[in-house]
C-alpha cells in the first residue's frame, strides 16, 4: 500500500481525470464534481505525523447531503470510502490504485442519479 502514497499529484490529476472522463456529463453538473488539490495525513492512527499532497474529487450537491453521497458510495456494489471536508463529500485519490479507475467510473455512475 506504500506505493499509493508515493504516487505525486501529477499521477493524481492524471487519475482523476480519467475517471471524471467517464462520468455522465449531467451527474458533473448536477453533482458540482470537481477535481481538487487536496492533503492526506499519514502516520500512526489518530495522531497523523505527516501532511502528503495529493488530489481529491469532490461533490456538491443540493439534493443531497454530504452524509448522504458518502452513504450511497458506502452502499455501492463495490463501495467506496471518502470523507467530508468543507460540506463537500470528498475521494481522495491517493487511497485509489490505477487499475481501479475504470470501476470507480462505473460506480460513480451506479450511484448518482
Amino acid at each position: 500500500a506504500v506505493f499509493l502514497l508515493k504516487r505525486n499529484r501529477c499521477e493524481l490529476e492524471k487519475l482523476g481525470k480519467s475517471i471524471l472522463a467517464k462520468i455522465k456529463k449531467t451527474y458533473i453538473d448536477k453533482y458540482q464534481i470537481e477535481l481538487v488539490k487536496s492533503k492526506v495525513e499519514a502516520g500512526s492512527g489518530s495522531l497523523p505525523t505527516e501532511k502528503i499532497s495529493s488530489m481529491a474529487i469532490t461533490f456538491s450537491s443540493t439534493s443531497l447531503k454530504p452524509t448522504e453521497l458518502s452513504l450511497l458510495f458506502r452502499m455501492a456494489s463495490f463501495p467506496i470510502l471518502g470523507y467530508i471536508h468543507g460540506n463537500k463529500f470528498r475521494i481522495d485519490l491517493k487511497a485509489i490504485p490505477d487499475d481501479l479507475a475504470e470501476l470507480c467510473s462505473q460506480i460513480f455512475n451506479e450511484v448518482l442519479f
